[in-house]
């Protein structure tokens, strides 16, 4: 029988195991997590269109139990639960990400902590397994709010000839449900998808109004408020609706037009902000493949180290700068 090392080998045999078993763990919890993702969702979700208090409200009132500084605390701490989840759900939906907060914060948990707990299992290196934590609990909110910016870019792309068409068509003698129908036809996504969301709530009873400001809430668009809010007002007070929305195109048609004449003269600005933030990385990066100890003793150092953090904070300082300079309002 060959005799077994108790060095590293035997090491790497002993966490064999345990990363099996947290594996196992892990995909359990999972799957677990998937089956429970759709239990209740028909009700929860017709009781939201309802108007009806969900569970995370009822929980919160208590009901009649315990004394009225006990109720209140839990009334407290459950809308302040219910606030912060409603401003994800927010985001998420003007992002246009089809999962609930709770389906959002489960899969970034097991996205974050299994990896991580993977990574110090195998390498022991604790320092590691935090970095790769701090960094996949910021991407997904990184990727978020990008999402959210681009689809509001696109949802503000469109807007203006779609209006255009609307003016058009009430014209011709259709009313303004009916022109909204045929830009939910005609145009693409996802300008089409929200006009059919619209015209979805006034088929259930909604008020025109309210769809519209549900519409604003959804998009988040600056252009798409400026035209609800005429249109509100139009309803209430009367006028040319045609002509408001010819007035409201021609506004978002120029604002776009001079968004793309900044972007062409700052774009030298927003190279520069990118060179002057790109280049330590890269400098660092070549060094680490030439001469690998030559930047090891920066780390090794304690002022070497407090060299790198000075130096991070002001790269992360002068790339705000330079975003604050080059980005203009419209």
């Amino acid at each position: 029988m060959l005799p077994i090392s108790s060095g590293s080998g035997g090491d790497e045999l002993e966490t064999i195991p345990a990363a099996a078993l947290l594996t196992g763990i892990s995909v359990l919890l999972f799957c677990l997590y998937l089956m429970g993702l759709r239990k209740n969702q028909v009700e929860e979700r017709v009781h939201k269109l309802a108007g009806r208090p969900n569970k995370a409200m009822k929980e919160g009132a208590g009901g009649t139990d315990g004394s009225p500084g006990e109720r209140k605390k839990r009334l407290w701490r459950a809308g302040i639960r219910e606030n912060w989840l409603r401003r994800l759900e927010q985001e998420m939906t003007q992002a246009d990400i089809p999962l609930k907060p709770e389906e959002y914060l489960g899969l970034q948990l097991i996205v974050t902590l299994g990896p991580g707990i993977l990574i110090y299992v195998f390498s022991s290196r604790l320092l590691l397994s935090l970095e790769w934590v701090t960094l996949t609990m910021m991407l997904p909110l990184l990727v978020l709010r990008r999402a959210k910016a681009k689809r509001v870019a696109a949802f503000d792309r469109q807007l203006g000839d779609s209006l255009g068409t609307m003016a058009n068509s009430l014209r011709a003698g259709f009313g303004f449900q009916q022109a909204m129908e045929m830009i939910s036809h005609e145009a693409a996504p996802p300008l089409s998808t929200e006009m059919t969301r619209t015209i979805r709530e006034t088929n259930l009873g909604i008020p025109v109004e309210e769809a519209l400001r549900n519409l604003g809430r959804r998009v988040a668009s600056r252009d798409l408020e400026l035209m609800v809010t005429a249109v509100v007002i139009q309803r209430q007070v009367g006028g040319n609706l045609a002509e408001i929305l010819d007035r409201i195109a021609y506004t978002i048609k120029e604002r776009a037009r001079i968004r793309g004449e900044i972007k062409t003269l700052t774009a030298q600005g927003r190279t520069s902000g990118l060179v002057i933030g790109a280049l330590p990385f890269a400098l660092a990066g070549f060094l680490a493949t030439v001469n690998p100890e030559y930047l090891a003793t920066l780390f090794r150092h304690p002022l070497g180290l407090l060299m790198v953090v000075v130096g991070l904070s002001a790269e992360v300082v002068g790339v705000v700068i330079i975003r604050k300079i080059v980005t203009l309002d419209v």
